[in-house]
């Protein structure tokens, strides 16, 4: 019943079946059918469109991202959770139609469900690559009230020679902005990474790091109501972290990060990166950082750990390569819970490392 549902969805999802609902303009110049290579290929075009289309870069990223680890995963080439690569890829080589397409996103959800994620992340994964997707089957990337051409401009044949672009001062401020929004973001993810989160990694690991964290979808922050809502967002964000994480530092003798390289040292970068963000620049409004602040996760580490420990409560680790998922949550609803009731927000814990350096 499971895959019955996943095929029926995913039809609708990708334009297969007729929902009554939607009201979808088409490209006329795309391809029916692709191979991986193809694929590949169109996911860059889609970026492309999407630049074009001036969509924000936390977003495209975020898009593009999801995209290619369904691609991934169609080749065996990428699963979540620490799960082992399959021996074989889950679907055949060759080429698909959108239908084909369509039948193999019903079982990458129902592959997604008997995995660790939690829901909230699952419906990330699901909705951002099935936009790629729905791309591939001629839905435009136009955003919400941008003009779409005539449909019978496509006929005309006439040669236009287009204007030198003029710069006005309004788009050379937008321009501006965005740069700054930019070296905001990077600013921030070096400072969250001193010396003293980077040195336990092996070389190149901060750097990608600080490449990496600018380009999470940071934006939707702004949207959220709800604490589940940014528990679902740092679950999803958490995976390019650990990936990341451990593509550079694989288990070894020479690796000190293991077990925990997720759970432990994974979320202590990205809590350290979102902590600084909302509460020490001004990449968020007021209104927008005090709201966010109350959900922020305390980066745990060796320092917290003993904290813990002196004031009565039991972490159950003693080191942070051995945080696991279980202790990870364990430690942060007690905090969420203890902070609850005195007033003051869970990430002000983290406060307390400061003491140890007067």
């Amino acid at each position: 019943m499971r895959e019955d549902f996943n095929l029926a969805r995913a039809n609708v999802v990708f334009g297969l079946v007729a929902d009554p609902g939607a009201h979808t303009p088409l490209r006329m110049d795309r391809r029916t059918d692709w191979d991986d290579a193809d694929l590949l290929a169109a996911l860059n075009r889609y970026q492309a469109e999407l630049i074009e289309q001036a969509y924000s870069p936390s977003t495209i990223d975020s898009y593009v991202y999801y995209g290619r680890l369904f691609l991934r995963w169609r080749t065996g080439d990428y699963v979540p959770c620490d799960m082992p690569l399959p021996a074989e890829r889950p679907v055949p080589a060759g080429t698909r139609d959108l239908a084909g397409l369509g039948r193999e996103f019903g079982r990458y959800e129902t592959f997604l469900r008997s995995t660790c994620l939690q829901p909230g992340a699952i419906s990330t994964y699901l909705r951002d690559a099935g936009r790629f997707v729905r791309w591939l089957g001629g839905s435009q990337v136009r955003r919400a009230g941008a003009r779409h051409p005539p449909a019978h401009s496509a006929a005309r044949r006439t040669t236009v020679i287009p204007a030198p672009p003029a710069v006005s001062l309004t788009s050379e401020l937008a321009r501006i902005r965005e740069n700054h929004r930019k070296a905001m973001l990077r600013t921030v993810a070096r400072a969250a990474l001193p010396g003293s989160v980077g040195r336990v990694f092996m070389p190149g690991t901060k750097s990608a790091l600080v490449d990496l964290l600018p380009n999470l979808p940071v934006d939707r922050l702004r949207e959220f109501s709800e604490q589940t809502h940014y528990r679902e967002w740092f679950e999803a964000a958490l995976e390019p972290v650990s990936n990341t994480i451990l593509g550079l530092n694989p288990p070894g003798p020479r690796s000190g990060i293991h077990p925990g390289y997720k759970w432990g040292h994974g979320t202590k970068v990205l809590s350290l990166f979102v902590r600084d963000l909302v509460l020490f620049s001004r990449y968020f409004t007021d209104d927008e950082a005090r709201r966010l602040e109350r959900w922020l996760y305390c980066p745990v580490d060796g320092i917290v750990i003993d904290r813990l420990r002196r004031v009565g409560f039991d972490p159950g680790v003693t080191l942070i390569r051995e945080i696991e998922e279980a202790s990870f949550w364990r430690i942060q609803d007690s905090l969420s819970e203890a902070a609850t009731t005195t007033g003051v927000p869970p990430v002000w814990f983290d406060d307390l490392w400061s003491e140890t350096r007067d």
